[in-house]
């Protein structure tokens, strides 16, 4: 998804919500959004979430990213939201989980097409 040529940004077609826990077991995750041609890469950090442990929902243009990590009777919770911009295409949203590291991929929507049209 992400390839060298890509300089991170800071939240460029993003709004960060940092969202705030008055309970001691919730963590907000690092996050680092990298923008493409086709659209933007989003990477957060979950050590030890497994796959199956995490969602992601996109809900009235704000991407939310949950994850738990159970470590003995321990259970760390994870979130962190994001508005996304109005050119992503929410349809076509795709995430992968490797090493500790979500990878959400985010396309722009296609832009319409101009169509000339001849006067006669």
């Amino acid at each position: 998804m992400l390839n060298n040529q890509l300089a991170p940004r800071t939240f460029f077609g993003f709004k960060d919500f940092f969202n705030n826990y008055e309970d001691s077991n919730s963590v907000v995750p690092s996050a680092y959004v990298y923008e493409a041609d086709a659209g933007y890469a989003l990477e957060v950090e979950l050590p030890g979430v497994k796959k199956e442990d995490t969602s992601i929902e996109v809900e009235k243009s704000v991407l939310t990213v949950k994850a738990t990590r159970k470590r003995g009777e321990n259970e760390i919770k994870y979130e962190r939201s994001f508005r996304v911009a109005d050119e992503i295409d929410v349809e076509n949203v795709k995430a992968a989980m490797e090493n500790g590291v979500l990878r959400v991929s985010l396309t722009k929507k296609k832009e319409a097409e101009v169509k000339k049209i001849e006067v006669q």
